[in-house]
């Protein structure tokens, strides 16, 4: 090839944005002919045109004959000196440097070293500025052209990167530190999956050199506060990247792995260590399960009989990712150790780790429990549980999962059910009968009561009507977003279950879960000509069309209370995630309140409370607010009068023809019942000018709440309805 031909090349690379790789190209290229002139003038011209003056004032050193040359050469020569130097002293950046290692070091206290030594590796090199914006490393040895080693800023072929939608990037690996988009790209397309759900980060730097650089020329700080980053550092990265792995089952490996070192095998490593760990705990999981096996083969019935009745340890499995799941694992187990028994839970440590059954495995092996309690999932969903542990599954959401025949048909002796839906488990999906204990979700005493709060608590939530959830997305954004992610052939069955849900809630009609959605699926399958399995009828049920009415009837009745709240200047507050977001009703939005003591601050202060879920008044949020002393009112729903209007079901409930369990446990529940903003500002007004009626309603409900739906009053039924159950097991056991 040509020196011409090579400058030609060259000057594709330039030309093309690659400033780096011609730099490194054309280092290279006159390091095996330093004689050839016309390849040093054209790095010359590279360099004044990427504003890097001092760099081309070295390659005149080395090549004073080019200062000689006429005409074109005059010009470049006179534009060279005219060039700014691009050089960025490193002691200038110790400002940046000081966050970037105060922010590594708290999480991670291990690499204190290799953040002390940044100072001792930039010694080794030069910082360079383009005077397009780019970071460059360089160093020059006596003599010689300037070498060089990093590019830290984007490069083209980092802009072309693909990743995938934001909420489908899973765990992913970064081979190689620059500044710049890419990596807070995929920081945040790695956030907030699942409410908090994060997956972890992995950031992989062999060389410690290009770290120290990093770490000097941008502010990392909030990347690196994240405890979900991890970082790799130096000779030994993959192999610390390996050991952490393996010691962290609830740490999923990374599934993407992006390659930011400039060498296209760097990423294999990364890659064989991610098979590796996988391949380790698929084995390990299967050792622990065999270890399972045969510790639980040979206990009976009558063997967990008698442990059972001496209250041993009872272990909850939860996850931290659920809006009310975990708060209702915490308030079971806290009233299980008021009635004697010990307890531990088994929920993800952090907001990157997730289910792990090797973890689950481990801790019941350790510990040895009697019961194993969760919340709307069964055994068979979790392939690690022993047969005959007995197990408690507490249902409170009609979950796919739990209303199908598999779950009926995976019931064995040691299963034990309790929560909702106790007829339809039974009559349609097979469930034993003597498994089941009825029971609504109750409230937790200890939490939720109605003690006086202090003058600050009480100055803070004080109001006249609240309202606490986080469905706070218009539903016509829910609906946009939900075309958006499907596929092209779904989007005009998407578009008809909007409208017919739209039309519902202008209409002021009810749509049930269990058979009024998936009819509606259904019909709009039928009219848009596609034909759907019932597995897609649930699935588009639950993910969108039920969803599309609950958070639009919610936010359709907050509506009616805000129009109502702005015309009579009423106190009107909105607790959750988003509100203020919401374009209508971001004037109401109080910001997010935890479970626990803060929602009971707000309950208590509030005279009144809205309790939306459409599927009716028996809900833990309605106990909640009647325990810590607050009124909810309800908007109708069919399930509570027997499907009857209210006017027919209090004339057969006078008439002692009514059996529904909601409004004859709780007396004369249709006195906070409202299907209208007409009846809402009737109900609200009467509640709010007279405290004493107000108050003699909420007394009458809350003495229903207090007798017989606390924790502690459910969980001693259930815990005896085990006992028993396990007792007539050991009985029938018994030989003839």
């Amino acid at each position: 090839m040509s020196a011409t031909d090579s400058i030609t090349q060259l000057r594709g690379l330039l030309e093309g944005g690659r400033r780096f790789e011609f730099l490194v190209h054309a280092q290279k290229a006159l390091a095996r002919s330093p004689g050839d002139m016309h390849l040093a003038l054209g790095m010359l011209g590279a360099l004044v045109e990427m504003g890097l003056g001092g760099p081309a004032r070295e390659v005149l050193q080395l090549y004073p004959a080019l200062a000689g040359a006429g005409g074109e050469g005059a010009k470049l020569l006179q534009a060279v000196h005219a060039a700014p130097h691009g050089r960025v002293p490193w002691t200038g950046l110790e400002d940046t440097l000081h966050r970037n290692k105060e922010a590594l070091l708290r999480h991670r206290p291990h690499l204190e070293q290799a953040a002390q030594a940044c100072a001792a590796q930039v010694s080794k090199a030069h910082l360079y500025r383009t005077t397009q914006g780019e970071y460059l490393v360089g160093r020059r040895r006596p003599g010689g052209l300037r070498e060089w080693l990093y590019c830290l800023s984007p490069t083209m072929e980092e802009e072309r990167v693909q990743l995938p939608p934001r909420g489908k990037l899973g765990p992913t690996a970064v081979i190689g530190l620059r500044v710049g988009g890419l990596i807070q790209r995929i920081y945040t397309d790695t956030s907030n999956i699942l409410l908090t759900l994060s997956h972890p980060l992995y950031l992989i730097e062999p060389d410690p050199l290009r770290f120290a650089a990093w770490m000097h020329v941008a502010d990392h700080s909030a990347l690196l506060n994240d405890e979900r980053v991890y970082l790799f550092l130096g000779d030994g990265a993959l192999e610390e990247f390996e050991q952490t792995l393996a010691n962290a089952a609830g740490v999923n490996p990374p599934s993407l792995f992006v390659n930011q070192s400039g060498r296209a095998e760097a990423a294999d490593g990364a890659q064989e260590v991610a098979e590796r760990v996988e391949s380790s705990r698929t084995d390990e999981l299967a050792k622990l399960k065999q270890a399972l096996a045969e510790r639980y083969r040979r206990r009976d019935a009558a063997y967990w009989a008698e442990r059972f009745a001496k209250k041993g340890l009872v272990l909850g499995l939860t996850s931290r990712y659920t809006t009310m799941l975990k708060y209702s694992m915490r308030d079971a187990l806290d009233a299980l150790r008021e009635l004697g028994w010990q307890t531990e839970t088994i929920i993800e440590a952090a907001d990157h780790h997730q289910f792990s059954e090797i973890e689950v495995c481990r801790r019941i092996l350790e510990s040895d429990p009697v019961l194993i309690v969760l919340l709307d999932h069964l055994r068979y969903e979790i392939s690690c549980l022993p047969r005959n542990l007995p197990l408690l599954t507490w249902i409170q959401d009609p979950m796919p999962k739990l209303l199908c025949l598999e779950a009926g048909a995976s019931i064995g002796p040691f299963d034990f059910v309790c929560g909702y839906y106790m007829r339809r488990c039974i009559e349609e999906f097979g469930y034993r009968e003597d498994c089941f204990v009825p029971t609504v979700i109750p409230i937790a005493q200890t939490i939720f009561h109605d003690g006086p709060l202090d003058a600050a608590a009480e100055a803070r939530y004080a109001c006249d009507v609240s309202f606490v959830s986080n469905a706070s997305e218009p539903i016509e954004h829910f609906y946009h977003r939900s075309v958006e992610g499907s596929p092209p052939q779904h989007r005009p069955l998407l578009e008809e279950i909007y409208q017919r849900v739209t039309v519902i809630l202008q209409e002021g009609k009810y749509l049930s879960y269990p058979e009024g959605a998936p009819a509606l699926v259904r019909e709009a399958a039928r009219v848009v000509g596609l034909r759907l399995s019932d597995d897609d009828v649930e699935r588009i049920k639950n993910n969108f069309t039920y969803r599309l009415f609950d958070w639009g009837r919610r936010q359709q009745t907050l509506e009616w209370v805000a129009d109502w709240a702005r015309r009579t200047r009423h106190d009107f507050r909105i607790y959750g995630r988003g509100w203020e977001s919401h374009p209508r009703l971001a004037p109401f939005a109080a910001g997010v309140i935890e479970h626990g003591a803060p929602l009971r601050c707000v309950n208590r202060s509030s005279k009144l409370a809205l309790q939306l879920i459409p599927s009716g008044f028996r809900h833990q949020r309605s106990y909640e607010l009647l325990a810590s002393g607050a009124l909810p009112l309800t908007r109708y729903c069919e399930a509570d009068f027997e499907f009857l209007p209210i006017e027919e079901y209090v004339r057969r409930r006078e008439a002692g023809r009514t059996t529904d369990p909601a409004s004859t446990t709780f007396p004369r529940l249709e006195r906070v019942v409202f299907r209208t903003p007409q009846e809402f500002e009737a109900l609200a007004e009467r509640f709010l000018a007279d405290d004493d009626h107000r108050q003699e309603v909420l007394e009458e409900l809350r003495e229903v709440v207090m007798r017989d739906h606390t924790y502690g009053s459910v969980l001693a039924r259930v815990m005896d309805h085990i006992q028993n159950g396990l007792e007539q097991e050991a009985l029938a056991a018994l030989p003839a």
